[in-house]
């Protein structure tokens, strides 16, 4: 969720706070990991951090995803 949010458009921790609906530690924890990873970059704001993905190597295969994610039904039971 925070790779889909993040390739929408460039945000704070805030920001995909409200966005994603987690927990501010929880979405800090995944930014570092995406971060480590080379997914997404930090850019100093003022007194915050906003969040982009990398590169365009990687919009493409995050903007499918986000099609998928957006048309997939789950079964129900």
């Amino acid at each position: 969720m925070i790779l889909l949010a993040v390739a929408d458009r460039e945000s704070t921790v805030t920001e995909l706070v409200a966005t994603t609906g987690l927990g501010q530690t929880l979405v800090s924890h995944h930014l570092k990991s995406l971060r480590e990873n080379g997914l997404v970059v930090a850019t100093p704001v003022g007194r915050s951090n906003v969040y982009a993905l990398c590169c365009d190597a990687i919009a493409e295969p995050i903007a499918l995803l986000s099609t998928l994610a957006g048309t997939t039904d789950c079964p129900t039971n």
